[in-house]
């Protein structure tokens, strides 16, 4: 798989992923105006059922245009965890 053409880079940057799966969960879970959302905890913790869970992975998987296996989605628990497989597969580096 050719690596994604992102702003003219050669492959997106993890603050980009991060970006995007940041305000994906942000328009899926109520989270009050300025509350510090700390990525590595997991998502149901931060009060995102499991299929609001689903429903992030899938809007940021089509926003960056990348597909991961339903099996890996499954295994994913926090912001950070899916950040770092979509980089790694948009790296080339991952799946």
């Amino acid at each position: 798989m050719p690596l994604i053409d992102f702003g003219g880079e050669t492959d997106m940057e993890r603050s980009k992923i991060r970006d995007v799966v940041i305000r994906q969960f942000r328009a899926n879970v109520y989270m009050p105006e300025g509350v510090e959302l700390d990525t590595s905890r997991g998502m149901l913790e931060l009060g995102a059922s499991s299929l609001d869970a689903v429903e992030i992975a899938y809007a940021s998987m089509r926003e960056l245009k990348i597909e991961l296996p339903k099996a890996e989605i499954a295994k994913l628990r926090s912001i950070d965890d899916l950040v770092d497989v979509l980089h790694g597969k948009a790296s080339g580096s991952a799946g």
